[in-house]
């Protein structure tokens, strides 16, 4: 198969779940071969091209999530009414 492009935009982290997988980092002189198991982390603002070597092999694109200042400040006062409501509850 043709490698896929991929501009990773967050810190994202390729585990490899099957088979082996071929990873090109634009800026980068060496290429990645990863195996079943093997994870790598990828930086933001990065383009990278992944392919796999082997017909069945499988990988993970996992990011963590971003909270802008306004999601923070509303997980955190919905943890504290929640938390109010919990302790006026007992």
């Amino acid at each position: 198969d043709a490698p896929a492009c991929w501009l990773i935009d967050r810190p994202h982290t390729l585990t490899v779940c099957r088979g082996t997988v071929w990873l090109t980092i634009e800026g980068e002189s060496e290429d990645w071969w990863l195996r079943t198991g093997e994870t790598l982390e990828l930086a933001p603002r990065s383009k990278v091209w992944i392919t796999a070597s082997e017909p069945n092999s499988r990988f993970v694109l996992a990011s963590a999530p971003v909270f802008s200042p306004t999601r923070r400040f509303a997980f955190y006062w919905l943890l504290i009414r929640f938390g109010q409501r919990r302790t006026r509850a007992m």
